[in-house]
């Protein structure tokens, strides 16, 4: 099976799938925890290849930052193919890293295959930050189609070694699993 893991570049060079920086599209009502905005994380494209999910111009991840720390899970939302474009460059960004600026997202294709154990003997780590691939069928409700998960690891901030999964039910919407 066929899964695009993500390599995490430093600099921007006009990609939409992006790290750091500014979300590309605005979503309706800028994402808040108890009355304080979320910070932008990270954005995703549907490309009807890696990322498919009916309706939907992108996800976009935001996180809550407060006094030099990561105070919130990753929340996730999917932005419809009519989100008005951030011309004005508008938003709260996400400081990334020290030794991580922000930068576009790329793809590595690599097929794994439905067994974690030869995915394991052949040097392919299916815990990467990916859309797509392996995954254990028993960590999701029925219902739920993976789309891929990000990894406890820079740019992202996670906590406690967990993975953010990145899921669609069957309503369509985008729902997240920390594992």
């Amino acid at each position: 099976m066929t899964s695009y893991h993500m390599i995490f570049k430093n600099g921007y060079s006009g990609s939409l799938n992006k790290c750091g920086g500014l979300p590309t599209h605005l979503p309706e009502v800028w994402p808040q925890i108890d009355g304080t905005d979320l910070s932008f994380l990270f954005q995703l494209y549907c490309d009807e290849e890696k990322l498919n999910i009916p309706n939907t111009l992108c996800i976009q991840g935001y996180q809550l930052f407060e006094e030099g720390d990561y105070n919130s899970d990753i929340v996730v939302i999917q932005l419809p193919p009519n989100a008005k474009e951030n011309i004005q460059q508008i938003g709260l960004s996400c400081p990334i890293s020290p030794d991580y600026a922000g930068g576009d997202i790329e793809f590595e294709i690599v097929e794994e295959t439905n067994i974690f154990e030869e995915n394991e003997k052949n040097g392919i780590d299916v815990f990467a930050s990916k859309l797509l691939g392996w995954h254990s069928e028993n960590d999701f409700e029925e219902g739920n189609a993976f789309l891929g998960w990000l990894r406890d690891e820079s740019p992202f901030v996670i906590g406690a070694n967990c993975h953010c999964c990145l899921l669609v039910n069957a309503k369509g919407e985008v729902v997240t699993k920390f594992l």
